[in-house]
């Protein structure tokens, strides 16, 4: 579910830099980081590594959690990015 929101937001954000809806985008943004922080950072990185213990096959051990884990590295990085200057 989080990672879902997560998409939802970034999708957003997307969309609003295309517009040019700068503001719009600057606020998506910031709320990414905020959601990352609050609700992902540790929560899915605990997750993930108690799933790998008892993950049986390629697909789950492989792929999946191991792509989801390759996901929260780089989120993290993305949370430490300052706020993205808004000109009026």
């Amino acid at each position: 579910m989080e990672l879902e929101l997560s998409m939802l937001l970034a999708t957003r954000e997307t969309t609003a830099w295309d517009e040019g809806k700068l503001e719009a985008a600057s606020a998506l943004f910031e709320g990414q980081k905020a959601f990352f922080a609050e609700h992902m950072q540790h929560g899915c990185r605990s997750f993930v590594e108690k799933a790998q213990e008892f993950a049986q096959t390629d697909f789950y051990h492989g792929h999946l959690l191991n792509g989801t884990r390759l996901y929260l590295e780089q989120a993290e990085i993305f949370s430490t990015v300052s706020s993205i200057p808004v000109e009026s």
